[in-house]
């Protein structure tokens, strides 16, 4: 039913609506999907919102496409959760070229995003590359981000249900953990990210359906592609959802 990878298209805030129509069990017994209304299951996933962008790039775009986003998109979709895959600033303070993290961006997403309702265990934001450059332990993210804010952590997980079936999202951290500036991209999973993922598909072995989310490409990784390809190639495993590459697939 899912494409095993899906990225976004992007001119500020981009997104993806997903439904998940599952059958009961995929193991054990053969699968049958279930048709009722209440075996849908809505979330909803956004990238790519580059606050900081302002007018140079999107016409003072940036804000106004989170804010809708996060208001009146939920408010029609009502989706289980929401996921942002990254890129939350731009780190340029409405230049051209990222510099560093820039503490008033980071200020008005996470106003942006609070303001609205996102809070921990239904908005889960994750690090992109201009999250990180020029913050290698990521330390804005982990202060302004709600996912990061909530745990202190760059890797998240959580478990929900579709209709009657136990689901698992793991969202990883691909940016780089180096802090090099722009315009390197040493995407990656370094060895703490794999072995955040590992540890968690270990111990949820009976989760029937795990959606993964991450920033990159799978093709952009260099450490970390194969555990990734790995783990994508798991019988459970139903899709990988990326941002970045501003631009559909």
């Amino acid at each position: 039913m899912f494409h095993r990878s899906i990225r976004f298209l992007s001119t500020g805030t981009c997104l993806a609506l997903l439904a998940l129509l599952v059958p009961g069990r995929v193991t054990g017994a053969p699968a049958a999907y279930l048709d009722g209304p209440e075996d849908l299951t809505w979330f909803v996933a956004i990238s790519d919102p580059h606050v900081g962008a302002g007018e140079l790039l999107y016409g003072d775009k940036d804000l106004e496409r989170l804010e809708w986003a996060c208001s009146t998109l939920v408010a029609v979709v009502d989706p289980a959760f929401v996921v942002n895959a990254g890129d939350l600033t731009d780190a340029t303070s409405w230049g051209l070229i990222p510099t560093g993290p820039v503490e008033t961006e980071w200020i008005e997403y996470a106003e942006t995003v609070a303001g609205n309702g996102m809070d921990p265990g239904f908005y889960f934001d994750l690090p992109g590359n201009h999250d990180h450059y020029g913050d290698g332990d990521l330390s804005h993210y982990t202060t302004w981000s709600v996912a990061g804010g909530e745990d202190g952590a760059t890797n998240h997980a959580w478990t929900f249900s579709a209709g009657v079936t136990d689901c698992l999202a793991l969202a990883l951290a691909t940016c780089a953990s180096d802090g090099a500036p722009s315009p390197a991209d040493n995407a990656s999973l370094d060895g703490t990210d794999q072995a955040f993922a590992e540890d968690i598909l270990a111990t949820h072995p009976d989760e029937d359906l795990v959606l993964v989310f991450g920033h990159h490409p799978v093709d952009n990784l260099g450490e970390g592609r194969e555990l990734l390809e790995a783990i994508l190639s798991q019988e459970r495993v139903g899709l990988y959802l990326y941002g970045h590459t501003h631009d559909w697939n």
